[in-house]
């Protein structure tokens, strides 16, 4: 695969080319649980949960994912992460 290294100048940033929006994630988010996993190819994977809360009940999150043209992004189910309950797991 093709890695993507963040630019370091105004040249390099050129060269990765214009954003495009690949992906619009709504996730339903419980408060100390990881909702899921958005990866993106050559770029790795970013793990989205929420903090506790004083709001009751799930809270609704839109995420959208912009990326060079060609990088494909993927919503998955969380990966255990450092004992971080996730979705549908037992605390």
């Amino acid at each position: 695969g093709i890695e993507w290294p963040p630019p370091q100048d105004a040249a390099s940033a050129a060269e990765l080319g214009e954003l495009q929006l690949v992906r619009t994630a709504r996730l339903r988010l419980t408060p100390c649980e990881q909702a899921a996993d958005l990866a993106i190819s050559g770029l790795g994977w970013v793990s989205v949960g929420c903090l506790p809360t004083l709001q009751q009940g799930a809270l609704e999150a839109t995420l959208a994912v912009w990326v060079p043209r060609g990088v494909e992004v993927f919503v998955r189910p969380p990966m255990p992460v450092g004992g971080l309950p996730t979705v549908g797991s037992e605390a």
